[in-house]
């Protein structure tokens, strides 16, 4: 990299890295959010790095990842991996990741765009044209005016960008666009060098950064046509040629569909298209399609959940917007390819990477997200910078041009303010999960699925009146969604409202008899009542209608245990850790299954992988301690007591036995102090060891 080419960028690339982290920095302080309790705090194989192999495999991706089935993106999948070696549980750290992928992003879109935009330069004529742009040597300051600047530093602040970068789960768009841009300039070396030795590299290069992108997310899909489109316009400009160049990555792109078919269980389907005519579905695609171009011209009013009900008449407002939004923006595009190949390009750019989001495939429980924009908005943002360069190099008479150029850089910088503005209000509603979802439902009040994740937040944070409310209010908005039924029962079974609970639970049950969690929930209210043997059957007919719950093997396998059916429970346990080989809780059972079978061998291996797989499981040093100390082993139960109670200092059943332990070692003043602590947590000590330490009490 020339001298001259660092001189000539460095400002530019410095202002952009800065306002990149500048307005997203009030993201750090935000919490794991919605989707991402489940792929990070609760979710094992991302806690222990000897899981990333496992993360590219199908078995992964069927049985154990908490994603919707049909997805395979072990990109995102082994950066939470890294992060959580990095930063465990701290949430700045996966903040930082995102916003660091959004900047580098934003440089790469930077120095693409003066490629494009240099490339467009050299194939035109005459001096107006030269005046419009910086030259490409031109003062490290004066680029601040160049349309590549303007366009990323739009694309740096854009409010849209707030779900993709906040929301740590929405990883996977910012690198689908990182690795395709990385992937486009490797294509650029290739294509665009008449050295070919220099290039040869290049082009495999080229084609594994975007078999990259595709493990990012399932949109890449549609980046070997961008990067044809890239080709015909400003590299060798010849369809045929570019068709060549872009058959390897079609080829990639056909094997992942084949992979995905063929190894993966469904295709991330989370609507039935039955009964929906092929007419409603295109129209429904236009719909989509025109909701989106509106959000990228006015990205303002941003929410988590919008409604968009199907479309079935060409009459509705709404699709004849859209049509004519296409049909009016496809003219401009093929108008403007001699005169600014930028433009059009900016254009299909649009379109190009909208078709994987606009519902042609699939109809998801999200119509409309926010976080599909993201890489389509740098086209827009292409455009936007087109019109203010243009706008200032007018002449408009008897405007002087000098004033001209000062209306156009007034409006430039009121919108990029308007843009920082807005994103940084946006990154505010994500500080807590009750503040997000009471704003979500305040500005989409007809979403039943926004007061059901409002009740959840509230009920994870010990609200469980106001969780109520939310699932009522979910209810009452959509009465088919089963899981606010569910969650109200378990939000009254929390306040000990049993028959209300009950109640809810067999309404679900009611409603869809295969609805595993409803009979699991009330399994689990017979076992605190008693009734073990109604338990048992509940918890069968759960694993019936849904054979990989591992949380029903595990709750029977408990059940088990209290009825002394200790084979039963032995296999029911193993069960659950076969479904999911993370539940450390069911090792632990399993442990203490075997102990109570006199197999002591595999009760200590159970514990200990119980503790591999959560190494901040107190219960299960406890119960390892317990086994120890069993065989007289004191020493090594005194260590593993005492981690139990460094990891949870009021583990009563820990306090016990180090009293029972420090007894047994004739260290009576630390046994007291354990056997006082044990009872002061409300264990029922042993009253032959109370009545031992009584002489030994000052």
């Amino acid at each position: 990299m020339s001298v001259v080419f660092l001189k000539t960028h460095i400002l530019p690339v410095s202002l952009l890295v800065i306002v990149s982290l500048a307005l997203f920095a009030n993201t750090f302080s935000n919490p794991f959010i919605w989707d991402d309790k489940d792929l990070i705090l609760d979710h094992a194989y991302i806690k222990d790095p000897g899981y990333i192999p496992f993360l590219f495999t199908p078995q992964y991706w069927n049985h154990y990842s908490p994603s919707v089935k049909g997805q395979y993106r072990p990109v995102r999948a082994v950066t939470f991996a890294l992060d959580y070696f990095l930063w465990k549980e701290n949430p700045f750290g996966y903040h930082l990741t995102n916003v660091a992928v959004h900047t580098l992003n934003t440089v790469l879109a930077y120095f693409f765009l003066f490629w494009i935009v240099s490339s467009d330069r050299s194939d035109r004529n005459g001096r107006n044209s030269r005046k419009e742009e910086p030259q490409d040597n031109a003062p490290s300051w004066r680029q601040l005016a160049g349309i590549p600047f303007l366009a990323a530093v739009l694309f740096a602040a854009h409010p849209i960008h707030t779900e993709s970068i906040t929301w740590i789960k929405n990883r996977s768009d910012l690198f689908a666009l990182f690795f395709f841009l990385v992937s486009l300039f490797f294509f650029v070396r290739y294509a665009g060098s008449a050295d070919a030795h220099r290039s040869r590299s290049a082009y495999p290069l080229s084609v594994i950064f975007f078999a990259c992108a595709l493990l990012s997310k399932e949109t890449a899909v549609v980046f070997p046509l961008v990067l044809a489109a890239f080709d015909v316009f400003f590299l060798r400009k010849d369809v045929r040629k570019a068709a060549m160049g872009a058959l390897p990555f079609f080829a990639v792109f056909l094997s992942y569909l084949v992979f995905k078919a063929t190894a993966l269980r469904g295709y991330g389907l989370s609507a039935n298209l039955s009964g929906i005519t092929p007419l409603s579905h295109i129209l429904t695609v236009f719909k989509t399609i025109g909701y989106y171009l509106t959000l990228l011209a006015a990205p303002y009013n941003l929410k988590a959940e919008r409604l968009m009900d199907l479309s079935h008449s060409f009459r509705e407002p709404d699709v004849l917007f859209s049509m004519l939004s296409v049909a009016l923006l496809v003219t401009i595009a093929i108008a403007a390819f001699r005169r600014s190949k930028v433009l059009s390009f900016a254009l299909l750019w649009i379109f190009i990477t909208l078709l994987p989001v606009s519902n042609i495939l699939f109809l998801s429980s999200r119509p409309i997200a926010e976080q599909r924009l993201y890489i389509p908005s740098l086209g827009s943002c292409m455009i936007l910078a087109l019109i203010m360069r243009k706008t200032a190099s007018l002449e408009i008479r008897p405007i002087p041009k000098d004033i001209t150029r000062s209306l156009v850089l007034l409006f430039s910088c009121a919108l990029l303010a308007s843009y920082a503005f807005t994103t940084v209000m946006r990154n505010r509603d994500w500080s807590d999960p009750v503040t997000f979802w009471l704003k979500t439902a305040e500005s989409s009040p007809m979403s039943g699925r926004a007061y059901y994740n409002l009740g959840v937040a509230q009920e994870e944070s010990g609200n469980h009146l106001d969780a109520i409310d939310a699932y009522r209010k979910s209810i009452t908005l959509d009465p088919a969604y089963l899981p606010s039924y569910n969650n109200l029962g378990s939000s009254f079974r929390e306040i000990g409202k049993y028959e209300d609970a009950v109640a809810m639970y067999k309404k679900v049950i009611e409603i869809d008899p295969h609805f595993a969690e409803s009979y699991n929930n009330l399994g689990v209210i017979s076992f605190e009542s008693g009734k073990d043997e109604e338990a048992v059957e509940l918890y069968k007919r759960a694993i019936e209608n849904d054979p990989d719950y591992a949380d029903a093997y595990y709750n029977l396998g408990i059940a088990y245990v209290r009825m002394g059916k200790r084979d039963e429970a032995i296999a029911s346990l193993l069960k659950a850790i076969d479904t999911d080989p993370t539940n450390a809780e069911a090792y632990n059972a399993l442990g203490n299954a075997y102990k109570a079978a006199e197999r002591y061998k595999e009760a200590a291996s159970s514990f200990l992988k119980a503790i591999k797989v959560d190494e901040n499981f107190a219960k299960a040093y406890n119960d390892l301690g317990a086994l120890y100390a069993t065989f007289g082993e004191q020493d090594a139960a005194i260590i593993l007591f005492t981690k139990a109670l460094e990891i949870e200092p009021d583990l009563a059943e820990s306090h016990n036995n180090l009293a029972a332990v420090y007894y047994r070692q004739q260290q009576f003043d630390r046994a007291i102090r354990h056997c006082d602590r044990a009872l002061g947590l409300g264990y029922k000590v042993n009253p032959d060891l109370l009545e031992e330490l009584k002489p030994y009490r000052k």
